[in-house]
């Protein structure tokens, strides 16, 4: 496909994170560090909060107040799990109701096995 210089063109780029936005700019970056600067009138549409993925152990929040508890289940897949004991994969939960971390607990262990290596 050849487009010419001058075209008016709609572009996506998909799976990066939001860095700083301004006025006259605003920045992303791509899953390998690469930062890419758009122009102030590119559009962004949020698909995922800045902690995502859930980590076993974390407690996430729903806009309408409830928290739910990210645990890996069967076959490695992270899910949610409220009070009752109801659960729902999160890439589903969150697709009903936008969450944000509510709470990540320290994780000692993964603290003692870095030093370990260093």
């Amino acid at each position: 496909m050849s487009i010419e210089t001058g075209a008016l063109v709609n572009v996506t780029i998909t799976g990066v994170r939001m860095g700083e936005r301004s006025h006259i700019r605003m920045t992303v970056q791509t899953q390998d560090g690469e930062v890419w600067v758009l122009p102030p009138h590119a559009e962004v549409e949020r698909i995922a909060p800045r902690d995502w993925p859930p980590e076993p152990g974390d407690i996430w929040e729903a806009e309408h107040g409830a928290r739910y508890f990210a645990y890996r289940g069967e076959g490695s897949e992270m899910r949610f799990m409220i009070g009752s004991g109801a659960s729902w994969e999160v890439g589903y939960l969150h697709s009903i109701y936008p969450v944000r971390l509510a709470d990540r607990p320290a994780r000692p262990h993964l603290l003692k096995s870095e030093e370990a290596g260093s």
